[in-house]
């Protein structure tokens, strides 16, 4: 489940264009002063088809749904195999904020807030051998 949660999220990004924060989305101009969306908004409407495929329900179904303790392996090709929990994230990473401007192929466009840290920390702690094909 923690997979697949984790590639509903990836197919919805992969769905969609997220602007860089210079406000370029691959050539096309955008309206850096666009509100944020509504939280209630960003947060019921997604496409986590494990609950179901209606993109409005999701929020409804997955209530209950247990997301600690989770953990996080990287292992395989890398120098340093780790396993972090949500909360070695927060201790572990500096927290950026981010602003995302994404305009979906369905239609639909959100100006999302983001707080996380730059995949490449992981990335660099872990330290991938040469012979990794694939993150």
């Amino acid at each position: 489940m923690k997979s697949a949660a984790v590639i509903g999220g990836a197919a919805l990004l992969a769905a969609c264009t997220s602007s860089e924060p210079d406000g370029d989305i691959k050539g096309i101009d955008v309206d850096l002063n666009t509100a944020q969306t509504d939280y209630d908004d960003v947060i019921s409407y997604n496409n986590f088809y494990e609950f179901t495929t209606s993109k409005n329900d999701v929020v409804r179904l997955s209530k209950d749904f247990q997301t600690s303790p989770w953990e996080v392996k990287v292992e395989g090709l890398v120098n340093n195999p780790i396993t972090l929990g949500i909360e070695d994230f927060k201790t572990s990473f500096d927290i950026e904020e981010r602003i995302y401007r994404m305009r979906c192929v369905e239609g639909w466009s959100m100006v999302i807030p983001w707080l996380g840290f730059p995949l490449k920390k992981l990335i660099d702690i872990v330290e991938p051998k040469a012979e990794a094909k694939y993150l």
